[in-house]
């Protein structure tokens, strides 16, 4: 099975929502991992123009009523490291907790975004992926 249309359990992601509310005041990757989980902004703006311009982050905030961030509003970068850094640890962290392997951010979206029931299972992930036709 490839990666593309994998996405976590209801368990896997309940389990992955509490580890990361807990961590998030002293883990900059379940910070990350819990505004994906949070907002409707995309990984490439939470470590883009969130991550760096004060301002916008606020306005942000302000319009969509969250106080997700009330301990974070004066922190001028609140993500130092790249992409690549963070999701090589979320890798970690899912094979840790969750015994997942090849996990990305794009599976905490499609769960968050996308309210439709699966189609298939796979022994730790599950699938929206449309059979191949002949």
């Amino acid at each position: 099975m490839t990666r593309k249309g994998k996405r976590f359990t209801t368990e896997q992601l309940e389990f992955i929502s509490q580890k990361v509310s807990t961590l998030k005041n002293t883990d900059e990757m379940s910070l990350l991992v819990y505004l994906i989980l949070k907002t409707k902004l995309k990984i490439k703006d939470l470590l883009g123009w969130f991550n760096t311009d004060l301002d916008k982050r606020r306005v942000y905030l302000q319009e969509h009523n969250t106080s997700l961030l009330e301990d974070y509003t004066s922190v001028p970068k609140l993500f130092p490291k790249t992409h690549h850094a963070y999701l090589l640890q979320w890798k970690q962290a899912c094979k840790l907790w969750l015994n997942v392997e090849g996990a990305s951010f794009e599976m905490l979206k499609r769960c968050t975004m996308n309210a439709v029931t699966p189609q298939m299972d796979d022994e730790n992930m599950q699938t929206d992926e449309q059979p191949e036709r002949e």
